[in-house]
């Protein structure tokens, strides 16, 4: 990703995937439906993002990044995408 998540490029460069992904979403409505002290429009980007990993997994299409080198408290660092 070219810009930070909070900025407004950000948001829009991560918007685009997502609609690449067949996900479209309202980030403004979907703060002031949630409250906008209860959720930042990053968080909604992130949930919604994880519809993308959710498809994949339901699909057998997820991919698992890192290895199987835990960290300091034995747990693995990995990310499915």
């Amino acid at each position: 990703m070219e810009w930070p998540k909070k900025s407004t490029e950000g948001r829009r460069e991560r918007l685009e995937l997502l609609r690449e992904q067949g996900i479209s979403i309202d980030v403004d409505a979907e703060h002031l439906r949630l409250g906008r002290g209860n959720v930042a429009r990053d968080d909604i980007i992130d949930a919604a993002a994880m519809l993308v990993t959710a498809r994949r997994i339901a699909s057998g299409t997820v991919t698992r990044l890192g290895d199987e080198t835990p960290d300091s408290r034995e747990l693995l660092m990995q990310i499915w995408a």
